[in-house]
């Protein structure tokens, strides 16, 4: 069986591997120490690298961050909490994710208003009260403010349940 920590390569080694897989899809510099730690490579040879990556711009938190966000927004329907959580474990720099908040003003507010309304055609109720709970519980489960969520769920259940003494 194969341990986790991979064959030692050299620094330029290193450089090879990690042009070729950031050319073809955008990582952030957490992702590369990481894989750099499983060769065995040292903090100053890892440090170099990262430096050397940076400088010719095949590492960009700022562009990794944008792409991230677009993508689970569009794709995961993720909220603007899940999102940014996860770009904290990636240690992409607050300042980096602040300047993302236009992202989440446009686009999280159209998805969510679109998770919610498929949901709610999936739900199975007793009642206006445990329909409604079941879409905020969705809702804040996948990371959007509470606030926003509340306003999406009443409407739809209004929608749901107008006429109805529930």
């Amino acid at each position: 069986m194969e341990s986790k920590m991979l064959k030692k390569k050299s620094v330029d080694q290193a450089l090879a591997v990690l042009r070729r897989q950031c050319a073809k899809m955008e990582r952030s510099e957490f992702d590369v120490r990481r894989s750099m730690s499983r060769w065995a490579m040292t903090t100053q040879e890892i440090q170099q690298v990262v430096d050397k990556l940076t400088a010719e711009r095949f590492i960009d938190n700022a562009r990794y961050a944008e792409s991230f966000v677009r993508d689970k927004i569009q794709f995961a329907g993720w909220g603007r909490r899940r999102i940014i959580n996860q770009l904290r474990l990636k240690q992409i720099p607050q300042s980096v994710i602040d300047s993302l908040n236009y992202m989440f003003e446009e686009e999280c507010l159209d998805k969510l208003s679109e998770l919610l309304e498929k949901k709610s055609r999936l739900l199975r109720a007793k009642d206006r009260y445990d329909f409604k709970n079941k879409l905020v519980r969705f809702g804040l489960y996948r990371g959007f403010e509470l606030d926003d969520v509340l306003s999406v769920a009443t409407a739809i259940t209004d929608r749901k349940y107008s006429g109805n003494e529930d």
